[in-house]
């Protein structure tokens, strides 16, 4: 699908949606061949990266599959938080 929609002409960066760009969205659902093909076709690490960590890191996906997008995203240079916002800094505990 995401192939189709790229070959229509879909902004592979297009901001916006529920996890901030095509790229947030497959982080979100642990879909790692999509990650991959998103990247391998221009989708922004450097603008998209901290939204699409924050994503994987609150996607359903398996824990074996987030944390495989979440390394994988950190390789390709994406920054972001080390933690969930909502989770509460050890002082706070």
């Amino acid at each position: 699908m995401v192939r189709l929609l790229l070959d229509k002409g879909a902004n592979i960066n297009l901001p916006g949606g529920d996890y901030g760009s095509p790229l947030g969205s497959a982080c979100y659902g642990g879909k790692m061949e999509a990650v991959h093909f998103l990247l391998e076709n221009g989708a922004d690490i450097k603008t998209h990266g901290s939204s699409a960590l924050k994503a994987a890191k609150r996607g359903w996906g398996m824990e074996k599959e987030r944390s495989e997008v979440i390394d994988l995203l950190k390789d390709k240079g994406a920054v972001g938080p080390d933690k969930d916002e909502d989770e509460p800094d050890e002082e706070d505990s």
